[in-house]
């Protein structure tokens, strides 16, 4: 799966319970935008352990999504 290339540092999903336990089987940082079902509460989930942040599809931009990734990135949990 891609998460678990070593290349990989920052997963972009939707939040779906198959990406969510991908990203926390291998360790890689998210950015989060749920949008409908059990994306929200895996999301809500995910922020709370410190996994990664979630940013509201409905007002997305390029630079909110670019801080957002930064501050994933950078955070050292």
């Amino acid at each position: 799966m891609p998460t678990g290339h070593r290349n990989c540092k920052l997963f972009i999903t939707h939040g779906g319970i198959h990406s969510s336990m991908e990203a926390v089987y291998h360790g890689v940082p998210v950015v989060m935008m749920p949008g409908f079902s059990d994306q929200h509460q895996n999301c809500k989930l995910m922020e709370e352990k410190g996994m990664g942040l979630i940013t509201p599809h409905e007002t997305i931009t390029g630079d909110i999504l670019y801080i957002t990734i930064r501050e994933v990135l950078n955070n050292p949990r």
